[in-house]
C-alpha cells in the first residue's frame, strides 16, 4: 500500500511545491519517506519468517526499497513536469537504510 502511495504521487505532474526552509529540502522529504518505507520492508520480511537471520533481512529490505526508488524515478522520467534525479535516488537509498535500523524484532 505505500509503495502505491508513492507511485501515485510520483505520477502527478506537477507537485505542490514543499516548503522549501533550505537549499535541498526535498531530499530530506525523500529520506523521510524512504526511511518509512525501509522501516515498513523490514518489518514485513521478518513477518514473513522465511529466513531469521537478521541481517540478511536488512540488507535485503534496503536492496528492495532502493530498486524500488531507482524504478520510481525512472517512472517520473516520463511524467510530464517531473525528472529523474540521482540524488533522489540517493536520499532514498539513504532513507531506507535508516528506516530498517528502527526496527528492532
Amino acid at each position: 500500500m505505500y509503495a502505491a502511495a508513492i507511485f501515485i504521487f510520483s505520477s502527478i505532474s506537477k507537485p505542490p511545491k514543499a516548503l522549501e526552509l533550505f537549499p535541498y529540502s526535498d531530499k530530506v522529504l525523500h529520506l523521510m519517506e524512504y526511511a518509512i518505507f525501509g522501516f515498513l520492508m523490514i518489518r514485513a520480511l521478518c513477518s514473513l519468517k522465511l529466513n531469521k537471520n537478521l541481517l540478511f533481512l536488512r540488507l535485503a529490505a534496503v536492496v528492495i526499497v532502493l530498486f524500488y526508488g531507482f524504478t520510481d524515478e525512472i517512472h517520473q522520467y516520463f511524467v510530464p513536469g517531473r525528472d529523474m534525479d540521482i540524488f533522489d535516488c540517493l536520499s532514498n537509498g539513504l532513507g531506507a537504510l535508516i528506516g530498517q535500523m528502527f526496527f528492532h524484532e
